[in-house]
């Protein structure tokens, strides 16, 4: 079988990746920090252990940003569960208020990158995002949109 069209795909996705990266550089955080940032908003309660499954990311890593995020008072943690790993995550106001701005800048950049194309393209453009998001969901169904 030809793989190469999804192997384009993930690289395109890697360029859009950097390109987003750039556009958050101003937060004073890493990539990875506001993408845990940005999984707590979306996923407000979530615990630790889950994001390290959904992310792929190292444990020590994930807990060194959690511990960064809530000293920064973006992120608190509900103390009621006994174990630290298994406490559900929340944003604070000022964690909110940042998740909205990430929330802005990205939909400015998307418009952004769209603005010269025919309005025909862009709307086959986002008929096929949502078939991807639909066919990623089936490929990765415990990945957190």
């Amino acid at each position: 079988m030809d793989y190469e069209p999804v192997k384009s795909v993930i690289r395109t996705c890697y360029h859009v990746l950097a390109v987003y990266s750039k556009e958050f550089q101003e937060t004073g955080y890493s990539f990875t920090e506001t993408y845990v940032l940005a999984t707590i908003g979306r996923h407000p309660g979530i615990i630790a252990n889950q994001i390290t499954e959904y992310i792929d990311v190292n444990k020590g890593y994930l807990s060194r940003v959690i511990k960064r995020l809530t000293q920064d008072g973006l992120v608190f943690a509900d103390n009621t569960a006994s174990r630290q790993n298994t406490k559900p995550l929340y944003l604070s106001d000022a964690g909110k208020a940042l998740f909205d701005e990430m929330e802005e800048k990205a939909d400015e950049s998307i418009a952004r990158h769209i603005a010269g194309a025919a309005p025909e393209d862009k709307a086959a453009f986002f008929q096929l995002m949502k078939a991807l998001d639909k066919n990623f969901s089936l490929v990765y169904p415990d990945s957190l949109a």
